[in-house]
């Protein structure tokens, strides 16, 4: 089989879409750890990767939008917790699959993770203000 150069692009712009989900898998498939302080880091992390994918002008719009879109779906108690709006061509709606993300358990299990602390904090779009505001307000659910 030959590839075109064309085909061999979006081959390798493919792969590098997906890259985050085989990282993401392989640092929630702990048998003899601990997992759900990863699950806000990784969804943040993913939707960072999409929206950097976005603004590089992929060739795969419609694949990373839709993959943006079940993200906002499946994780939406995560940005609601957070208030990260949506991004642009995402539909902010409850379709019954999300999975009670919405529960600060999350939020602190990952603030309270000395892995992870608050540096998932620089993958949530908002200005400084806004992440010292999150950072105290689950500093005072977890009191």
């Amino acid at each position: 089989m030959i590839l075109l150069k064309k085909e061999l692009n979006q081959l390798q712009e493919f792969i590098h879409i997906l890259q985050p989900f085989a990282e993401t898998t392989d640092l929630t498939q702990g048998d003899t750890v601990v997992t759900i302080s990863c699950v806000v880091p990784a969804v943040l992390s993913l939707a960072r990767s999409f929206r950097t994918a976005t603004a590089e002008g992929s060739n795969l719009t419609a694949f990373v939008n839709n993959l943006t879109q079940g993200l906002y779906d499946r994780f939406g108690g995560i940005f609601r917790n957070l208030n990260v709006a949506s991004p642009p061509g995402v539909r902010a709606v409850c379709t019954g699959r999300d999975l009670a993300f919405e529960h600060d358990v999350f939020l602190m299990a990952s603030a309270l993770d000395p892995t992870y602390a608050y540096h998932w904090l620089l993958d949530v779009p908002a200005t400084f203000e806004e992440k010292q505001a999150i950072r105290h307000c689950i500093d005072g659910r977890s009191s």
